[in-house]
Parts: C-alpha cells; structure tokens; sequence
C-alpha cells in the first residue's frame, strides 16, 4: 500500500498497533499535499494525521483528547488548511480553520461551488452554479439574510430580525421593466407591494397595501396619478385623483360623480345648500301658502306691481289691461272682459237658470271662440267643460288654469295643448304620450316600452323643502345628500356568502383612461365588456343597448377584494413563519452535527 506527500510515492507498513510512520522532508513552503496513486486500485482511507519535526516519531497522541497545552510542531500552528481532490471526477473539498472560525468549500473543475463559514459572529452559507444561480444565506444574533439570484436578473432578498420581516423579489429580465414585489411585517404593520418600472422611460406603476391595528389602505399608483382605498373603523375614503367618495356610519360623500341610474329611498331637501333649482324644468304640485313667511298679500300685491304694470292687483281685485285697452278683470267672483271703449263684453260667474235647471258659465265672443261649463238633467245630466274654436287652433290665455275634476271625473285635453304660463291641477293628469316645455326640455310616456322619458335642454334640478336636492347636466350628476340603500337584514332572504373571487376579479379587471363620444374628457373607469367577464352580475343593459355598471354593488366587491388579500397576506405570513421555523430547526440540527 502507497500514498503520495508532495508528489513523491512513499510505503505504507502498519506496525504492530495499526500506526504507519514515515519521515519526509519538506522542501517548499506551500502547504502538504497527500493524495493516492492514480493506479492503485481500491480506496485508502486516512482516519487521522500526526505531524511532528524531527526524524524520529513519537507515540501518537488523538488531537481531540489534547487537554493540556500543545507541544511539538502542532504548538506553533495558527491555522488548519485541508484539501481533498479527486482528479478523476475534479471534485474537490477544502476546510479552512483559524482561530478566527473555518470554512468548507466544495467545488468542481466547471465553477459550480457550495461554501459555508462560522465565526464568533455569525453564520454563513453560498451555492452557485455556473448556469448563474446564486443562493447566499447570512445569519447573526441581530437576525438573518438571504439573497437568490438567477441568470436572468431575477433574485428574491429575505430579510429577518426580532422586530421585522421582509421578503422582496424582483426581476429586470427582459432589460426593458423591472418588476417588483415587496413584504414587509413589523409589529405594528403588514405591508405589501408590487411596483413595474419602464426602465427608458421612469414611468413607475405601484401597488401598496398597508395594514395596521386601526387601517388599511390600498393604493394604486401610476407616476403623478394615485388611487386608494381607506379603510378605519370610523369610515371609508376612496380617492381616485382629486375625486373622493367618503363613508362614514352617518353620511356618504362623493365629490364628483355620474349615476346612471339610482333610488333614492329618503332625500331631505334642507340638506342642499348649492346650485340653482330652474322651476321651469320642475313639475311642483302641493305648495303650502302658509309656509310663506312673509305677509302674502303686500308680498303678492307690491311684487306683481312692481314687475309689470299691464295687471295690477288692488283691495277691488285684479285687473289685466293688454295694450290696445281692452281689460280682463276678476272682482267679487265675477271675471269680466270689456273691450278698449270700457264695455263689458262678457262675463264668467255662477247662476242657476230656474226654466232649464242646470247651471251655466259662458263666455262667447261670436262663433270663432266659446268657453261653456254646462250641469243640467237628461242629456246634460254631467259636468262639462268646453273650450270650442271656429278657427284652426284654440287659445286659452289667462295668467292661471285651474282645474279640480270631481272625484269620479277627469280632465282630458285632446289634441295638442300650450301652456304658456303656469298649469295647476289637484288630482290626477293624465298624458298621452308627452308634456313638452316652450324653453326646452320634455317628459315622455313612450307608449312601446311604458319607459319616461325626462329631458332637459341644459341642467336639470330638483328642489325638496326649498333646497336643492339633485342636479344633472350632460357630464355629472350631483347629489347634496346622502346616498344611502337599504340594508336591513328584515328585507333580505336567501343570504349567503359572496359567491365570486372579488380579489381575482378585481386584479384582472383594467382600469382606463378614456373620452366619451358624447364630448365628456379624461373619464377613468372600467370596460364594461371586460368586467363582465369577471362580474356578470354588476353588468345590466340600458334602453339603448348599451353596458352599465352597478358601481354600487362594485364598492362592495372592492371591500370584498381587501378582506380576501387580507386573509391571502396572513395566510402567506404564516407560511412563511412556519418555513422559517422549519428552516431554524434545520441549522439548529446541522449545528448539531
């Protein structure tokens, strides 16, 4: 049996106790080489190595069982360097020992290597392949470190102490975005974030979900442009750019918003404090005089004076003049007409004709134009109201109409009728298709589909208790109340758990940036084709054929969609707690060894 120390072959003969002994001597510096002989069959193993100077070798003595201090050659050794190599497979192992710690290195002739160390310090550990793929683990009392890095630019960094967690994982592999995902846990919050950067052009785009004891915050970011959901227990903010949508358990804000379609349940008109109520778009019926504070008759007298001097209201009545003198007047219950001379050339009033019972008020002026109420026996056993025209169109030209049918009765208009001023009805009116406004704007009954119509030539406003309550124009909808639902659990059955991934839905849902045809610019919303995709439910179709979004329902599906990351988040971070756990019991076993 040989072996080779520094490349010169020696005889190995045991004596009696198993012992070998050989005397070499070292010609160089650098540090002792022992190998076996490339044509020796088998395998030797060495179990332990004696050195001393000299030529005479003494007894051995096992290093281990050394308590005392050393002597011999080994007394002045600062340091232990061994190497194993296997020419014909090229692996290679090395120990390094120093006061200081050791090292082990195991590698092959390619580049690929495994390293790991101990000091006073610390631990530490690294693998690399020659493909790029680099694991480094560092590890001390204040906590621990580990970088995984590849080939292609992608790498994961965790980062563990007593007080925080981080994990972060990365990516620049196409050299055009880096990619970014981040997890960081303290005591007092979770934190997670993904972020995309366009590394030409800097534009960054982020997503940041914070959690603390009282809050949770999303935010969506894309350079100057930001959106964030805020959630305490006193309420929610949403805020997309200067637009907020603010809840609290008493009211709903919403800064800037359009409704395509909404039922209000309770709407408190003291609560409007802005904008203009155009009482020529609004149909108001039931006003209270006595709900005027002022005294009525010096306001409605001194007012009406002062605006127009053809009608004039004085303590003998009300008396219109139009500007050829004729006069249209109303004293003690009678309502007069005379012509520019002063004759009366027709009168309404009440009587009774005692040799045709029935009753009659009539004005006539020859046979181009009659008005006749009529209440008899017989035939004209009914109540009647006629407006009878010789000519092509009918004009009924007063200042008021009123109009109060009995209970059974009904006023019907046939044909087409103007009202130039003011229409007063108690009770029901019926209209056949559509009430049309001479400043613009209309309402319609559209008989084909029983829908109603209401149209305005430029803002439509609704007034309630004499403040203002809604108004719409062509590109927003503002209410100045709460918007609430109803919600009680009395008007709901077949409750059950929401049915859909909201945080799938809510990922894979894009959000745009868009003009509308209709004129209305730098909209940010969603595509109703792609959410209906995810959402069906949240997609209805409006008359016209065209997609709507139940943005209501969506506020819930975004609280939805945080609950479920929530829970994905604290899933994940006991996942993570438990493989770091595991990992510690590894070291805490290989440390052992």
């Amino acid at each position: 049996m040989k072996v080779l120390i520094d490349g010169k072959e020696y005889n190995l003969s045991p004596d009696s106790s198993g012992l070998v002994k050989i005397t070499f001597t070292k010609q160089t510096k650098d540090a002792i080489e022992i190998g076996e002989l490339e044509d020796c069959s088998g395998t030797t193993l060495i179990h332990e190595i004696q050195i001393e100077q000299g030529n005479q070798a003494t007894t051995y003595e096992d290093p281990n069982l050394i308590l005392g201090e050393a002597t011999g050659l080994i007394s002045e050794i600062r340091g232990i360097e061994y190497a194993i190599s296997d020419p014909k497979t090229g692996l290679r192992s090395q120990i390094t020992m120093l006061a200081q710690g050791f090292e082990q290195e195991v590698n092959d002739t390619i580049g690929n290597y495994s390293v790991q160390g101990q000091t006073v310090d610390g631990l530490f550990a690294e693998i690399s392949k020659v493909n790029g793929n680099v694991n480094r683990i560092i590890q001390n009392a204040d906590g621990t470190s580990q970088l995984i890095t590849d080939l292609n630019n992608d790498y994961q960094s965790i980062k563990s102490t007593a007080n925080l967690y981080e994990r972060i994982i990365g990516s620049t592999g196409d050299e055009i975005n880096q990619n970014i995902s981040r997890i960081i846990q303290t005591s007092d919050v979770i934190q997670t974030e993904v972020a995309k950067m366009d590394l030409a052009t800097n534009a960054t785009l982020t997503s940041k979900i914070s959690q603390l004891a009282d809050n949770i915050n999303l935010k969506v970011s894309s350079d100057d442009l930001l959106s964030q959901i805020n959630l305490q227990a006193g309420g929610v903010l949403i805020t997309s750019g200067t637009n907020k949508l603010n809840i609290t358990p008493e009211t709903t804000y919403i800064q800037n918003a359009t409704i395509n379609s909404a039922m209000i349940a309770s709407l408190e008109a003291d609560k409007i404090t802005t904008g203009t109520l155009d009482a020529a778009k609004v149909r108001v019926i039931n006003i209270d005089a006595d709900n005027i504070t002022a005294n009525k008759t010096n306001f409605i007298q001194s007012n009406w004076n002062n605006i127009t001097s053809s009608v004039r209201i004085d303590g003998g009545g009300l008396l219109s003049t139009a500007s050829d003198g004729s006069q249209v007047y109303l004293q003690n219950g009678i309502v007069g007409a005379r012509n520019p001379s002063g004759a009366t050339i027709g009168q309404i009033g009440y009587a009774y004709q005692t040799e045709s019972p029935w009753y009659s008020m009539q004005v006539s002026y020859g046979s181009h134009f009659q008005i006749r109420m009529n209440r008899g026996a017989g035939e004209l056993n009914k109540q009647a109201f006629y407006i009878i025209s010789g000519g092509t169109e009918s004009y009924l030209n007063t200042d008021n109409i009123y109009l109060n049918p009995s209970s059974a009765g009904r006023v019907r208009v046939q044909g087409a009728m103007t009202v130039d001023k003011d229409l007063r009805v108690e009770g029901t009116v019926l209209v056949r298709s559509k009430l049309e406004y001479l400043n613009g704007g209309f309402i319609e009954s559209q008989e084909a589909n029983s829908n109603m119509l209401i149209a305005s030539t430029n803002k439509l406003i609704m007034y309630s208790n004499g403040t203002q309550a809604l108004e719409i124009d062509s590109s927003h909808a503002v209410f100045r109340r709460q918007v609430s639902e109803n919600s009680d659990i009395r008007l709901k059955t077949n409750i059950e758990d929401m049915p859909i991934d909201s945080l799938n839905a809510i990922a894979n849902i894009e959000f745009k940036k868009f003009d509308y045809l209709d004129g209305r610019l730098n909209n940010y919303g969603i595509i109703a084709q792609q959410a209906q995709e995810y959402l069906p439910e949240l997609i209805d179709t409006d008359s016209q054929g065209y997609l709507m979004v139940n943005k209501s329902a969506m506020d819930y599906v975004n609280m939805h969609a945080i609950q479920q990351l929530n829970k994905k988040v604290d899933d994940e971070v006991d996942q993570l707690k438990a493989r770091i756990a595991s990992l510690q019991d590894e070291l805490i076993q290989l440390k052992g060894v």
